[in-house]
């Protein structure tokens, strides 16, 4: 079974299966992803509920003839996502030798659809030995061990479901970014075979270009804190969670402090939690005075849909989040992690709390267009040994904190570059800023922009016209059409 790839990202807003029916097309105009995103959510309902009558069936043969045997018989997972709907957070499968290079990996509704039709076949088979070891209790056993098995495997299966619907959607709604992400795929894949020289210098470029906007980039967010204390510098990132489990949210600070530790030369790095819990009533009734009010202002019912951009926007901005409410685990808003039912293994938990230090996915996510079938997502690992690229066998290692501390100052220096530039009037010292700042990172988006403001105040118009083409091509890159007309009007020829 192809494993489930890790979902996330920072600058994807996620839309449910949910959110897709409320969008009101009609069913003769819905895209194909959505019409056959549903077929197959047919296909998940049909499993669900014999694998339902199954069990039902199963416990009251072991009822009759090995009543020591029921609680073991768990009972099939529901197909349910919503708010306070909390996973389990497992081990996960001991990790594997990596390789130097990864196959491409593709999913979309097909293998869903024959996830769902293997699975039919092997309750098909447990249906019928379920017939013949009535009475048998070494039968019976062995068969408490199939299902449960069974039962493990639907669980990726409704996961991967939930992964689609957030991938296709996201394909769907910024569909030029995947255009772009799917040449650098192509570029990549030919790099691993013989090229003509032309070629090659042509995707060498593509390659180093793509990677270093991106996949490279480390974003390290104003709210992480960086102290140094002898032989070991601490990353500290202080979080808010309305998420009233406390064996849920300790479980969770202890996964991220055992798995983002690690030892360079001569010093150790570590990575520590503070999590904060505010309830979920005093999230959305913080102000509530008086009997009316409190009883007019109520959170979220567990399992309830919620709108998460706006739901994350309640909490603190000066922290770090972790909420629920979400179909596939993820990163929300560039800093918040938000859970779904399905299982969390170790590694998924490592992985997602990497977004939140500012790492990137080391890996390249595109897609073709299937036709009749949606979109088939493609994913390939740009580094097969690093925990943002494979999360279920990389690693944490000291490059990532040497990557993280390079940049640990760029947002104090945009922070000074902002105020000499709006506040003090002083863009000699802003123009130094913001170069300070691209130094650092040479693709940071708000510091191409600033410069190229700060050196117009400061008189520099040539330099001031040949930043503002550099914005222009970073703005056409990512969609931003305020931006291009912004820019296009700085440019245009004066009188």
């Amino acid at each position: 079974m192809r494993p489930l790839p890790p979902a996330t990202t920072t600058a994807c807003a996620v839309l449910m299966a949910a959110c897709v029916s409320a969008a009101g097309h009609a069913q003769g105009t819905q895209p194909a992803y959505v019409v056959r995103g549903r077929a197959a959510e047919e296909r998940q309902r049909e499993l669900t509920d014999r694998v339902a009558r199954f069990h039902a069936a199963f416990a009251s043969e072991l009822q009759r003839s090995a009543p020591d045997l029921l609680p073991r018989l768990e009972p099939p997972p529901p197909i349910a996502t919503g708010y306070q709907l909390l996973p389990r957070i497992v081990p996960g499968a001991a990790p594997q030798p990596v390789t130097a290079a990864s196959p491409l990996v593709s999913y979309g509704w097909r293998w869903s659809t024959t996830l769902m039709e293997r699975e039919t076949a092997a309750l098909v088979q447990l249906e019928t030995a379920l017939g013949s070891a009535s009475g048998r209790r070494a039968a019976l056993d062995s068969l408490v061990t199939w299902y449960r098995a069974l039962v493990d495997r639907k669980k990726l299966v409704d996961a991967d479901v939930n992964y689609n619907w957030l991938w296709q959607t996201e394909i769907t709604r910024v569909r030029a970014v995947f255009d772009r992400s799917s040449a650098l795929q192509d570029a990549m894949l030919r790099q691993r075979g013989p090229q003509a020289p032309a070629q090659r210098v042509v995707d060498s470029a593509t390659v180093a270009l793509g990677l270093a906007s991106d996949v490279q980039r480390v974003d390290a967010p104003v709210f992480v804190k960086f102290e140094r204390r002898g032989p070991e510098w601490v990353i500290t990132v202080p979080m808010v969670t309305d998420i009233v489990d406390s064996a849920f949210v300790s479980e969770f600070a202890r996964v991220v402090a055992e798995r983002w530790r690690t030892r360079g030369t001569g010093i150790a790095y570590r990575v520590m939690p503070e999590i904060r819990v505010i309830t979920p009533a005093a999230l959305y009734c913080p102000q509530a005075g008086g009997a009316r009010a409190a009883q007019a202002c109520v959170p979220p019912e567990r399992g309830a849909a919620i709108n998460l951009a706006s739901h994350i926007g309640r909490f603190p901005p000066d922290a770090a989040v972790l909420t629920t409410g979400a179909g596939s685990t993820h990163i929300e808003g560039g800093r918040a992690v938000v859970m779904s039912p399905h299982d969390a293994p170790h590694y998924l938990i490592a992985h997602e709390f990497g977004h939140l230090l500012g790492f990137r996915d080391a890996y390249v996510r595109g897609y073709r267009d299937a036709g009749f079938d949606g979109i088939v997502v493609t994913e390939l690992v740009v580094d097969n040994g690093d925990v943002m690229g494979n999360a279920r066998d990389g690693a944490v290692t000291a490059a990532h904190f040497e990557r993280l501390l390079f940049v640990k100052d760029v947002p104090v220096l945009m922070q000074a570059g902002l105020g000499a530039l709006y506040q003090r009037n002083d863009a000699r010292e802003a123009v130094m800023r913001f170069q300070q700042v691209l130094a650092r990172q040479p693709f940071h988006y708000g510091a191409g922009f600033q410069l190229a403001k700060a050196l117009d105040a400061f008189g520099q118009r040539a330099e001031a016209e040949a930043q503002w083409a550099r914005v222009l091509s970073a703005a056409q890159l990512i969609g931003d059409t305020a931006t291009m007309r912004q820019v296009r009007e700085r440019l245009a020829p004066r009188p």
